[in-house]
């Protein structure tokens, strides 16, 4: 099971936001970035397009700047994903963009609401609705390269 640790949907930013978190966080992290970023991962600085995805391992380092305002969402997770994530090949600690996105700020703005009720059933009900998180990005991926900064087509051959 799955349980959120911390979370916001469509949270605002002000221009000029730079989160450096050189020891990453203690949980899995998701990151859904509505707008442009600069992100760096594996030594190298990237800047996202629009609906930007990334799930980060614990302690994975996050360095964000955003130049203008920004809005994302967000939540750190516990749990064992990585069984999950392989299944369906979505990966960790690399950006990757759905090119259906309209479906997680409504399921991360559900999971903030159990998460702040406390009602019974709330920590199960938030750990499915990150399953369906997971599943609906894997049907509606693009990787990005790190090698060569393209875009490829993620081919879900379960579905």
């Amino acid at each position: 099971m799955f349980t959120i640790t911390g979370i916001r949907h469509a949270w605002p930013e002000q221009a000029g936001f730079f989160l450096n978190r050189q020891n990453g966080h203690p949980d899995y992290s998701f990151v859904h970035f509505s707008n442009k970023v600069e992100i760096q991962l594996h030594g190298e600085t990237f800047v996202t397009s629009d609906h930007a995805c990334i799930i980060y391992r614990p302690e994975t380092p996050q360095h964000i700047v955003s130049h203008r305002p920004l809005v994302h969402d967000w939540f750190h997770f516990s749990g064992i994903p990585e069984p999950l994530l392989e299944q369906l090949e979505l990966p960790l600690d690399t950006l990757f963009y759905p090119q259906n996105y309209q479906f997680i700020t409504p399921l991360v703005q559900e999971m903030e609401r159990e998460f702040f009720a406390h009602h019974v059933g709330s920590r199960q009900l938030i750990s499915a609705r990150i399953v369906e998180m997971f599943v609906l990005l894997c049907k509606s991926m693009k990787y990005m390269s790190h090698v060569n900064n393209t875009f490829t087509e993620h081919d879900a051959k379960m579905w």
